[in-house]
């Protein structure tokens, strides 16, 4: 008895330090940086939420009926990237421009969800990576 409670445990464990090198991962290539939008990103439902999302079977919840927030071809900054738990990653995405104490700038926050298994956090990178490059271009220096 417990064996099984020390090996589950250790399981859960091990799912969240993968979950936590992913995020970490994420945030070191992302955060702060500045990109070409490659698609518009359209506002959420009325309250926020669901936000936009992308995995392996395609775009939810951004509906091309709903105003377009940022437009293909903007320059952005991810200004956040959260934790999806071990699912994947949310990143805000912003307008490139200085905020002038005014209204905040223009963003939105999509989500990016793996579906390769928490405990293989190379596959879960490489599958991210390859969504958020559906979306992000780098930005010429």
């Amino acid at each position: 008895m417990v064996s099984a409670a020390i090996f589950a445990v250790a399981a859960v464990a091990s799912a969240s330090a993968a979950s936590k090198d992913v995020l970490a991962r994420v945030v070191e290539a992302y955060e702060g940086r500045l990109f070409r939008l490659a698609i518009d990103l359209h506002a959420s439902e009325p309250g926020g939420h669901p936000a936009p999302s992308l995995d392996e079977k395609g775009w939810r919840h951004n509906d091309t009926n709903r105003p377009i927030v940022l437009r293909a071809g903007d320059e952005v900054e991810v200004t956040g990237v959260y934790n999806y738990g071990e699912a994947g990653v949310f990143l805000e995405i912003s307008r490139k421009e200085k905020w002038t104490g005014g209204p905040p700038r223009p963003r939105v926050r999509v989500r990016f969800t793996t579906s390769e298994p928490p405990d293989d956090p190379e596959k879960q990178i490489s599958q991210i990576q390859g969504f958020i490059r559906r979306v992000l271009r780098d930005f010429p220096p």
